[in-house]
């Protein structure tokens, strides 16, 4: 996903649910012939306004979806922002879930289908809950499994069960709800094209900034103000930081913290074609890499900017330690003497 890309999906993500779901129910049409069963919630797709909060649970663990105006939040996650997509697709799944065939009614074999008790130990299945704004259920269920191609032209259904109610069913659509961070929002922060860095900047406490720019080739990255008698040590080193510094991802949020004076702090620079520049300031605290981000441009480049801007101000993302190490490289970790 480019940045131009992202804008656009960022722009898409303050779509109501209620818009997700139009557009999620008409892109998964079953055929006539797995029409026609019960609904499994017969009164809800007259009540999608009134949601204001998704619990799903599963093995212990729970993730709370709330409204928050036209947006959902996770609570258990500082409120940070959630898909609308993919908040969307679930409330589409159950609004327009039908029952097409009666499965087991026996406890011992509810495990094969991923609709055992929800708060049992390594249980696969996850209960998820709607309320309204009293706190008053509006639906809950069990989701199991996924069938792949359980009408028979492609589209997936999902094995489910009512909470108390020993039969099981297959519905027939598709139903994804876990209780993963990841599962509610989209993990990847930011991303570039190879072709697009002209240049990026890494700026490691007490160090000299290391400087890297596009080749005049046009076809790779190399380092600017290469010492005498220097020589890289492998000829990608450098475009191997390109590489890691232009996409980045993301498993955790928090609040921005604020800096204390005696904190080290790492900064990357990245500018790319068109005048985008994305600024990344990077703590490491013990075995965990937190990284915050910030873009400016002007032009087409200011929309971008101000897209990435939305969804990152204020924030701090957890990301893989493996990838910190592989952008913030010192000149002794590139450079080697030229053999005499």
């Amino acid at each position: 996903m480019t940045p131009r890309q992202f804008a656009a999906l960022s722009v898409a993500a303050v779509v109501s649910a209620v818009a997700a779901i139009a557009v999620y129910t008409s892109s998964v049409e079953w055929s006539t012939a797995t029409q026609g069963g019960e609904a499994l919630f017969a009164s809800l797709p007259n009540q999608i306004d009134q949601v204001a909060e998704i619990t799903v649970k599963q093995d212990g663990k729970t993730i709370t979806l709330a409204r928050d105006g036209e947006a959902w939040v996770l609570k258990e996650h500082e409120s940070f922002p959630a898909s609308a997509d993919k908040v969307g697709a679930l409330l589409a799944g159950l609004s327009r879930a039908e029952l097409v065939e009666a499965k087991t009614r026996k406890k011992d074999r509810y495990s094969l289908l991923g609709v055992e008790d929800p708060a049992d130990k390594d249980a696969s299945s996850h209960l998820v809950r709607l309320v309204d704004r009293k706190g008053d259920e509006l639906a809950a269920v069990i989701v199991g499994n996924a069938r792949l191609d359980a009408s028979g032209l492609g589209n997936s259904g999902t094995y489910v069960r009512r909470p108390r109610d020993a039969q099981t069913w297959l519905a027939n659509t598709r139903i994804d709800a876990g209780i993963e961070f990841t599962d509610w929002v989209n993990p990847q922060l930011f991303e570039a094209r190879k072709e697009d860095v002209e240049s990026l900047t890494v700026n490691l406490p007490g160090e000299k900034p290391l400087e890297i720019e596009r080749a005049e080739d046009k076809r790779g990255h190399t380092l600017v103000d290469m010492p005498d008698g220097m020589k890289l040590k492998y000829v990608n080193i450098v475009d191997e930081i390109v590489r890691a510094a232009r996409t980045i991802d993301f498993s955790e949020v928090r609040k921005q913290r604020p800096q204390s004076d005696e904190e080290a702090v790492s900064t990357i620079v990245v500018e790319l074609a068109g005048g985008l520049k994305a600024t990344y300031r990077i703590r490491q605290e013990a075995d965990a890499a937190w990284l915050s981000l910030a873009a400016s441009g002007e032009g087409e480049a200011a929309k971008v900017a101000d897209a990435l801007n939305a969804r990152a101000e204020g924030w701090e993302f957890h990301v893989p330690q493996s990838r910190v190490e592989e952008i913030l490289k010192r000149r002794e970790d590139l450079l080697a003497k030229v053999s005499s």
